[in-house]
This record gives C-alpha cells, structure tokens and sequence, in this order.
C-alpha cells in the first residue's frame, strides 16, 4: 500500500471518528429526553 493511500485512509478514519464524536452525544441526549 502507498504512503498516499494509507494517508487517505487515515483521513476518512479521522473525519468518521469526528462525526461519531458530535453526533453521539446529541442522540443520547434525544433519547433520554424522549424517554
């Protein structure tokens, strides 16, 4: 695998962990307000 691959691999894994980061809480927090 090329170093530039591997760097865009790293890239996609960052931006999803970011997303999961600020995405997460706010649904917990939908859920405990619903329930």
């Amino acid at each position: 695998m090329s170093a530039y691959a591997l760097m865009r691999r790293a890239h996609a894994a960052h931006q999803l962990c970011a997303v999961y980061k600020t995405k997460y809480p706010y649904a917990l927090l939908f859920r405990s307000g619903r329930l």
